[in-house]
This record gives structure tokens, C-alpha cells and sequence, in this order.
């Protein structure tokens, strides 16, 4: 009897400059997909509408909290969406409404744009940015939270096996 293998899923996150929130969330859910024995199916990267500092890390306080939290935090690098990002990646999930609402007017097809909170507990919507505000351990709840529950929705779509 042939057992259907697995498909990947490719995620991308998407934060205005790639800096603090969607390189969080990319380590997340690499962590999670790892703890959950899905690290092989699913496959994230994350992007910036206006990246802070193309090719550059992910914020000093970002990867500190990573750290702090035993998260690998290795290989986050900032970067721009790309033009064929919507047809690349299965799902392109914003932080807030307003990334939400820039990465729509860019969509010319492929992957729908998502929120990435509601994936989560927290009945929130909108990621608070913690560059403005400091607000690190926070953002850090939240993506936590709703990125454990997006590999879990993930790993639960028809056609895959957990």
C-alpha cells in the first residue's frame, strides 16, 4: 500500500521593514515546525515592504530575544518581497493590517495575503511594531502564540500527515 508523502508548505511573513516582527516570526515558526516534527514540510522565510537594511540581521534586540528563548535565530537576513514572491510561497501572512492592505495592492495572483495573529490565541490583529515602542517581549507573546498555531493549522490541511 503507497502512503502519500507530505507536502511542503511554504510560508512567507511579511513586516513593513524586515527588521523586527517577520524575522521574529520566520525563527518561530522554524522553531515550532522543529519541536513539532515538521521542520522537513514546511519551509518560512519573511520579507519587508521596505526593507530596513537589505542583505543586513534581523534587530540587535530581536536576536537577543531569540536567543534569550533558546529560538535559532541563524540565517535571518533582511530583505525586500520580490516580485514572484505571491507565486512562490503558499501563504504570505502580514503582521498587521496595514502590511496586510500594502501587499494587496502589489498582488497580481497567487498566494491570498493572510493576518498572521488570528492563527493564534490572543484575539488581536495587528502585531504592535516593537521598533517604535520597545515593546520586544511582547511581540515576541504574540508571534510565539500564533506561530505555533500556524504550523499546527499547517500540519492539520488535507493532504498532510503530522
Amino acid at each position: 500500500m503507497l502512503v502519500p508523502m507530505a507536502r511542503t508548505t511554504s510560508l512567507l511573513i511579511v513586516c513593513h521593514g524586515n527588521l523586527c516582527r517577520s524575522p521574529m516570526a520566520q525563527a518561530l515558526v522554524r522553531h515550532w515546525a522543529t519541536n513539532l516534527g515538521a521542520s522537513e514540510r514546511i519551509v518560512v522565510d519573511s520579507a519587508g515592504t521596505r526593507p530596513f537594511q537589505p542583505g543586513g540581521p534581523a534587530h540587535p534586540q530581536t536576536l537577543a530575544l531569540l536567543e534569550q528563548n533558546g529560538v535559532d535565530a541563524r540565517g535571518l537576513v533582511c530583505r525586500g518581497m520580490a516580485e514572484d514572491d505571491f507565486e512562490r510561497f503558499d501563504k504570505v501572512l502580514a503582521v498587521d493590517r496595514f502590511v496586510a492592505r500594502q501587499l494587496e495592492a502589489r498582488r497580481q495572483g497567487g498566494a491570498p495575503v493572510e493576518l498572521l495573529l488570528p492563527y493564534g490565541c490572543s484575539g488581536e490583529q495587528d502585531v504592535p511594531d516593537p521598533y517604535l515602542d520597545g515593546r520586544f517581549a511582547e511581540v515576541f507573546a504574540l508571534l510565539d502564540d500564533a506561530c505555533k498555531g500556524l504550523v499546527e493549522r499547517c500540519l492539520a490541511e488535507p493532504g498532510r500527515r503530522g
